[in-house]
């Protein structure tokens, strides 16, 4: 298996409608610059969870839950690009303010 170095951090919830927990804001960078989410956001986890494992599709498990590449996720699920585009631009912005002083882990 792969290891997969990944920057973990979280978006704000300001602004959302509801206060979301703070595993489901959890996203993640690679050195790459690709960025995993929660399959949680789609809010059919485990049908996302199935799509995933047929299509062969990068799963990151974190605390108990699957994280997918967001671009990935675009391309299922079409109708959460802009959402999608702006939780990976607002966290693109935020990891690259921080630099390379935070850890990556596997």
């Amino acid at each position: 298996m792969e290891e997969i170095l990944i920057r973990w951090g979280q978006v704000s919830a300001a602004g959302a409608p509801r206060k979301y927990p703070q595993w489901l804001r959890t996203v993640g960078i690679t050195p790459e610059g690709h960025v995993y989410v929660p399959l949680a956001v789609t809010e059919r986890e485990h049908e996302a969870y199935r799509v995933a494992l047929i299509a062969g599709a990068s799963i990151i498990r974190l605390r108990g839950h699957p994280f997918v590449r967001a671009d990935w996720l675009m391309d299922e699920y079409p109708y959460m690009r802009a959402d999608l585009q702006t939780l990976v631009r607002r966290f693109t912005e935020a990891s690259a303010a921080i630099g390379d002083d935070a850890p990556w882990s596997p």
